[in-house]
């Protein structure tokens, strides 16, 4: 039975879609090489994970009728950027670009990270070693207005999700994947629909590469078109979303695209290997995500 089955009473009984208003959706990157000065083992992949999500985020808002924006933090064979443009960024520099965004109820921002996390689920945005913990980074998305999602290409994302984790469901062995129970893992859902315990019920979403105790991969190849070019869970979230690999220009998978569609789709793809070393992991809520 498939976790969309499962959820299928509380995503009728309340689902979170985009208002009659016009929306913008707004998309936040952070992709780092780390060859500038790092104390971190490069990386092969963030810059091609954030063109690609960049250029088919573009398509999809703009398809939907959505006004689109978006900035770009990147580190790039030994350059920084910022919009394409030659520019030195920090920490803080994302976070202000948090602060500054003011959005309405309506509107939608997504936020990826592809690079390095630490054993905490921290990021490294800096290249002097200095993390930005999840939790410092969810309380700057949390204040923005509207409807938020965040993308964590990551090691040990998972732990920017918390008890409402798919893990619950999951049991693991060192860090892999030995058995799954989708019933399980709806449980979590169904309590919040059904107690009213409202605590958790945020209009913020969290999709990340693993679980809290598992390293994401910088790249993957099942032999499938240029999968070795992307991170792996970036590549399945593309993927998802109707990204054509073999032409390498951006499509629509769904007419109508949400979150935990997205995730099913993510979940019906991976291969079985990747998945006992890297489960994606998504915050659970009777409450869907109607992103596009």
């Amino acid at each position: 039975m498939s976790f969309l089955v499962l959820l299928l009473i509380p995503l009728l009984l309340a689902s979170c879609s985009p208002d009659e208003e016009e929306s913008t959706v707004r998309f936040i990157s952070v992709s780092r090489d780390y060859t500038v000065n790092s104390v971190y083992n490069e990386l092969d992949t963030p810059p091609n994970d954030q063109k690609a999500l960049s250029e088919e985020l573009y398509y999809l808002a703009s398809g939907s009728g959505a006004a689109y924006e978006e900035t770009l933090f990147l580190e790039e064979d030994g350059e920084l950027r910022v919009n394409h443009t030659r520019e030195d960024w920090d920490t803080d520099s994302v976070l202000d670009a948090l602060f500054s965004v003011d959005a309405s109820s309506s509107d939608l921002l997504i936020f990826h990270y592809s690079g390095h996390g630490d054993t905490s689920g921290s990021l490294a945005l800096d290249d002097n070693g200095s993390l930005l913990s999840t939790d410092e980074l969810l309380y700057y998305i949390r204040r923005i207005g509207g409807k938020k999602l965040v993308l964590l290409d990551s090691c040990f994302s998972g732990n920017a999700i918390g008890s409402s984790a798919l893990s619950g469901g999951e049991v693991f062995s060192d860090s892999k994947l030995v058995y799954s129970s989708y019933i399980i893992s709806a449980a979590r859902s169904f309590q919040l629909l059904f107690t009213g315990d409202t605590e958790d019920l945020e209009d913020t979403w969290v999709f990340a590469a693993a679980t809290d105790e598992q390293t994401a991969q910088d790249d993957w190849d099942t032999g499938k078109a240029g999968q070795d070019s992307y991170g792996a869970f970036t590549y399945l979230v593309l993927e998802a979303l109707g990204y054509d690999f073999e032409e390498e220009i951006p499509g629509r998978s769904e007419e109508t695209i949400t979150l935990y569609g997205l995730y099913e789709s993510v979940m019906d793809s991976i291969s079985g290997d990747l998945k006992k070393v890297a489960t994606p992991q998504i915050t659970l809520s009777p409450i869907d995500l109607v992103l596009f």
